[in-house]
């Protein structure tokens, strides 16, 4: 079972958002209220009301909660904006979806710079990748692309926007055309018919090698060596012609 936070007590106002000439009032999902200064929305987001909007002095609610809009607001105000360093995933990702959503622009860049960090979890890059490919941030769906290239095409088709399925059928081909070119490669190695090449070949590397071990051959290379002496070299030279067509692999976002 998935550790969970333990609650946080909301208070009804926010201690950061309450000043007295505010002049409109946001209420978060769980009930905290945020006094705001419309001015400050109109000039650094695209997504509030303007300062000629009229809300009678009752609370806007959003659909936020009061954890994401506390960061949130932080942003639309002339002071040193959080860094949002050390900010946890669970908190980071409601933000930059809220950031985008209301267009608060300062929170915007901060937020997607922030997202390629948590790639290294791979519990987390499924929804990195659709956040990415969501709201045009290319630097990071090209980061994400080759983390879930394994996937099925219908597991990532499902993350993605209607325009970019052809473009990731046709950057996902690249990939399988290398594979095909490994497995073709792999049998050819085994020119001198050494016994032990030949299981090593036909039993270990063939049964391992797929798209998600492409991206490091270092595994296979070393599972792969037996009592013969030609073995690694020829599988050494096999894994450095595999990583040089890997280079050559477009970028994701040169398909768009």
């Amino acid at each position: 079972m998935p550790l969970r936070r333990p609650p946080t007590a909301i208070p009804a106002q926010s201690n950061t958002f309450n000043a007295a000439d505010a002049d409109v009032i946001f209420r978060s999902s769980d009930g905290a209220r945020f006094s705001i200064h419309k001015k400050n929305l109109e000039i650094t987001t695209g997504g509030f009301p303007t300062a000629e909007f009229e809300t009678d002095g009752a609370p806007i609610p959003l659909t936020e909660t009061f954890e994401t809009l506390e960061l949130l607001f932080q942003f639309v105000y002339a002071k040193r904006h959080p860094s949002l360093a050390n900010t946890k995933f669970e908190v980071l990702a409601p933000l930059a979806e809220a950031a985008e959503k209301y267009e608060v622009f300062p929170a915007m860049n901060i937020c997607h710079i922030r997202m390629i960090k948590f790639l290294d979890n791979k519990q987390n890059v499924e929804h990195i990748m659709a956040y990415a490919a969501k709201h045009n941030y290319n630097e990071v769906v090209d980061a994400a692309a080759p983390l879930v290239i394994s996937n099925s095409i219908g597991d990532v088709v499902r993350l993605l926007p209607p325009h970019l399925i052809l473009p990731w059928v046709c950057y996902r081909q690249q990939w399988q055309d290398v594979l095909t070119s490994a497995y073709s490669r792999l049998a050819s190695c085994n020119v001198h018919n050494c016994r032990n090449c030949n299981g090593v070949m036909s039993g270990t590397l063939m049964s391992k090698l797929d798209l998600s071990s492409l991206s490091d051959l270092r595994p296979l290379i070393e599972a792969g060596k037996g009592q013969c002496s030609q073995c690694p070299n020829r599988l050494e030279s096999w894994k450095t012609d595999i990583e040089n067509q890997l280079k050559g692999i477009q970028s994701f976002s040169g398909f768009f």
